[in-house]
């Protein structure tokens, strides 16, 4: 690889970057941040502990316990306790949590549309095959860290 090809690649990696992450946040429902939404996709799938979240996300309990706030009160999210031990609480997501995933997804696709507008189905085949071997490749990087 050369450092010409290399360079190149990191700036439009961190000019589409700065697009695509501006787009998200005009894209973003007042008052839902992309931590909140992130929490609700991981809750989508099934109840979680706070603590288990926190730990997925890399950040502290209490930086969950603050999101998880701001969802329940919104009416996003809500807090249940478990049946064998009441000491354990977990967040669960509720049907306006669902409904306001399944807008943003929505969203995302005509986005996502726009972005690759013009692109032949082949060139969109290459370009899923080149993130795959990206994703395998930072994956690998973390595993040996």
């Amino acid at each position: 690889m050369s450092e010409a090809l290399i360079s190149e690649l990191e700036q439009l990696f961190y000019e589409m970057n700065q697009l695509i992450s501006s787009e998200k946040h005009r894209c973003l429902r007042e008052g839902i941040s992309l931590s909140q939404i992130w929490v609700l996709k991981q809750l989508e799938q099934d109840r979680q502990k706070i603590s288990d979240l926190a730990e997925s996300m890399g950040v502290s309990v209490p930086a969950i316990t603050g999101l998880s706030d701001k969802l329940i009160i919104q009416g996003l999210a809500k807090r249940t306790r478990s049946d064998q031990d009441r000491r354990i609480v977990y967040l669960t997501i509720s049907e306006k949590g669902r409904e306001l995933l399944k807008e943003i997804r929505q969203e995302r696709q005509k986005m996502m549309k726009i972005y690759f507008d013009g692109l032949p189905d082949q060139d969109l085949e290459h370009l899923i095959e080149i993130y795959r071997k990206i994703i395998n490749n930072i994956k690998k990087k973390r595993n040996t860290e």
